[in-house]
């Protein structure tokens, strides 16, 4: 059986925990709105009406297209025609022609990506990804995702020359060179 203390102190715990809403509510406000009171429908701007610095509100955030790296002049003839050569990996050489393009998002949504140029290697055409060019050193690499190959090699003059690893944990490697048409 309960004691008539423990009873008590019960009510008083039930009590408090039903009034502190009631409370709060009184404490923050009557909840609805009052025409002319603080925080009236009026005095609210309406979504995507809110100027930036406005202070009314949240501030919209401007979408700015993603950057795109500018080639620095002296790699400029990187993507002024196609390269034709060769690539050498044990045994097997193939012929390739690259065509570098100025890096360019496209597509939408899941679909957006960069186009950075192809390489076409036996007539089988595929996209490069990851083309970088320092322009101090000359040094160009870049992959061909789809073949899980990667280049790297140095620019110089009207060739690129450097190494090839295919594969993607055991990685076969090789040579190429390739000169602009």
């Amino acid at each position: 059986m309960i004691s008539k203390r423990r009873l008590a102190i019960r009510l008083t715990i039930g009590v408090v925990l039903l009034a502190m809403p009631a409370a709060l509510m009184a404490a923050c406000g009557s909840g609805g709105f009052d025409e002319g009171g603080p925080a009236s429908p009026a005095d609210v701007p309406e979504l995507g009406a809110a100027q930036l610095g406005g202070g009314a509100g949240p501030t919209p955030i401007p979408v700015t297209p993603t950057p795109t790296p500018t080639p620095s002049p002296k790699h400029l003839t990187l993507y002024e025609s196609p390269w034709e050569g060769t690539y050498t990996v044990g045994d097997r050489t193939k012929n390739i022609v690259i065509e570098f393009a100025k890096p360019e998002l496209t597509g939408e949504g899941a679909a957006r990506r960069r186009e950075e140029g192809n390489i076409d290697v036996e007539g089988i055409t595929m996209q490069l990804t990851f083309v970088r060019v320092d322009p101090e050193t000359s040094d160009v690499s870049f992959r061909v995702y789809d073949v899980k190959t990667n280049f790297v090699g140095v620019l110089e003059g009207d060739k690129i020359s450097g190494s090839v690893a295919e594969g993607d944990i055991l990685a076969e490697a090789g040579t190429f060179e390739v000169f602009a048409r």
